[in-house]
């Protein structure tokens, strides 16, 4: 799983631009970030449908199974698929497959690693077991 492979950790820039001082097991235990943010927020993205209401991703979504199958299915109509930790491979695709040119970029985005303890990558994968579902999902469907 990702959060076990990984063993740094750091908030999305969005994030760290709003709480400079604050790590991530800081933002981890802030309950409003944790539900809005965190929370299998992959399976909640890719599940909502035009029922949720308009910007529901920022809201309370309660995740189960069929919000999981749902994600599913939507990550399945996902033209171009690609995990960040085969990034170069992804951009090798869509420059063969599809012909694109992707302009080179330098990184952005990027804080400083910090050492996630091996029990917090637990707790972490414990928390999004439906996005680490996801996740394994996208990985079979990009083989």
């Amino acid at each position: 799983s990702p959060a076990s492979r990984r063993p740094c950790a750091s908030a999305p820039q969005r994030v760290r631009n709003k709480f400079p001082d604050k790590h991530i097991e800081e933002l981890y235990e802030d309950r409003t970030m944790f539900e809005r943010e965190i929370h299998d927020h992959q399976t909640k993205v890719f599940s909502m449908t035009a029922d949720d209401r308009a910007g529901a991703w920022v809201h309370r979504i309660p995740m189960d199974e069929s919000r999981l199958a749902a994600a599913k299915t939507a990550l399945e109509s996902v033209d171009v698929l690609g995990c960040q930790e085969r990034f170069d491979d992804f951009l090798a695709r869509l420059r063969d497959e599809r012909g694109w040119t992707v302009a080179t970029l330098g990184s952005t985005n990027v804080g400083e690693p910090h050492r996630a303890s091996a029990s917090f990558r637990r707790r972490i994968a414990e928390d999004n077991r439906l996005d680490m579902e996801l996740y394994e999902h996208a990985r079979s469907l990009i083989g």
